[in-house]
């Protein structure tokens, strides 16, 4: 720079005009949006890569269902909280974070679970660790999908399976499963035998099964009925695991009660699924 007469002057030649702010806003907007439009179109290709890897599993309409369910009542559940607080603020559902699902895996193992296609649940039941498993999968992908667009949230970034409180979930689910089955199978059993038929009535539908048949020829046929019907009527299995039943998955046994084999009962066995189980004579 030079200066004559005390006036300022450039220090570079007056024929080149020197570059005026704007551009130099453009040339660092350009180096700025240039890696963020590749993110974009990165995080685009991986959620193609991420659906086509769910095409044919049931986690495609499992995940959006717990997502919705977690939305859902969280919303419920804020709503509740300033209804009877006006001081307190709403905290909307999303982001995803690890507190706001810590908050929805203990609301889901306190519920009942419902019964397949309604609204009210089984008395005494529970849902399990393979539930909760599912609620941590399906929420933690909705997470890692849309966790580009809150770069400045430190809460969104963290992962919903390294965080302390989910963990001790799992692990107290893990440890009180064996215990939540065996009474799950109980459930199940009493709800079988006080669903269906008395006492009075299961021996009336015996009956009509060997009786009531269109000749000598269809005797099987009654046969095969009428195990289906004490089968399924006297076991927790359901009835498509009954219908699945055949000849060679039907053997009378003697099961001792001891390990000395001097005390013997009749029973009945039956194979289904791959299990075998014994009905006491």
């Amino acid at each position: 720079m030079s200066s004559a007469h005390g006036a300022w002057r450039p220090s570079y030649p007056l024929s080149l005009a020197p570059p005026s702010y704007p551009l130099s806003v453009a040339c660092n907007a350009a180096i700025v949006i240039s890696p963020r439009m590749l993110e974009q179109e990165s995080h685009q290709l991986q959620l193609q890569i991420g659906e086509k890897g769910l095409e044919g599993k049931g986690t495609v309409k499992s995940y959006p269902r717990q997502v919705q369910n977690y939305q859902l009542w969280f919303e419920a559940d804020q709503a509740c909280i300033a209804a009877h607080d006006s001081a307190l603020v709403p905290i909307p559902a999303f982001p995803v974070t690890a507190a706001k699902v810590s908050m929805f895996i203990h609301h889901e193992t306190m519920h009942e679970k419902y019964k397949q296609g309604s609204k009210s649940t089984i008395q005494g039941s529970s849902l399990g660790k393979s539930h909760v498993a599912q609620v941590i999968n399906a929420l933690e992908k909705y997470r890692l999908n849309q966790e580009h667009f809150y770069l400045c949230d430190h809460e969104m970034h963290v992962s919903l399976c390294k965080d302390s409180c989910i963990r001790a979930f799992e692990l107290a689910l893990r440890h009180n499963e064996p215990k939540r089955v065996e009474k799950s199978q109980t459930i199940k059993a009493a709800g079988t035998s006080s669903d269906t038929y008395t006492k009075a009535e299961l021996m009336h539908c015996s009956l009509w099964c060997l009786t009531d048949f269109s000749g000598p020829q269809y005797i099987f046929v009654s046969i095969h009925d009428r195990v289906m019907l004490l089968v399924s009527a006297t076991t927790a299995f359901r009835v498509e695991g009954c219908c699945m039943l055949e000849w060679s998955d039907l053997f009378p046994a003697t099961i001792p009660l001891d390990q000395t084999n001097e005390i013997q009962v009749c029973a009945f066995g039956l194979l289904i699924t791959g299990h075998c189980v014994s009905l006491h004579c």
